[in-house]
């Protein structure tokens, strides 16, 4: 699932390779997000890739929604990091908050948003199928995927 999902997103914005070159590591994250009127809900796997030690290490990923919206997607997330604390603390497992607005339609394909390049890592959302319009407040929680 990683190396298909950075191949498809470097295919599409060849600009990255070098991000992904100077990387320490990366993340990529495989989910699943339903929203109805109220709530929202959604889960995932994941691969961390350590460049450092060249090592890998799965996730798990359980997503919680509430605010106003309506829709089903399937998407990926890549997580690029430059800062190794991040990485380590991403590898081991993290809530994460996040307010905001999405409206989003998609199908298969390597386009993808990035945020927080100033902040030792970037992410890119690569919508895969699915459309959704909501306004919430999430808790997401990726622990390690113990096989």
């Amino acid at each position: 699932m990683g190396e298909k999902t950075v191949a498809t997103l470097l295919e599409t914005q060849q600009q990255l390779r070098e991000v992904f070159d100077n990387s320490l590591g990366y993340v990529v994250l495989d989910m699943k997000v339903t929203k109805i009127p109220v709530f929202g809900a959604g889960s995932g796997f994941g691969v961390v890739v350590d460049k450092r030690t060249n090592s890998r290490s799965y996730l798990q990923v359980s997503r919680f929604e509430i605010g106003g919206g309506i829709g089903a997607q399937r998407f990926k997330v890549v997580i690029v990091f430059q800062d190794g604390t991040l990485l380590d603390r991403a590898a081991s497992g993290a809530w994460h908050y996040k307010s905001g607005v999405e409206v989003a339609v998609g199908t298969a394909g390597g386009k993808g948003r990035a945020t927080k390049p100033d902040k030792g890592y970037q992410a890119f959302k690569l919508v895969e199928s699915g459309a959704v319009a909501a306004v919430t407040v999430r808790v997401a929680r990726a622990k390690p995927y113990l096989d």
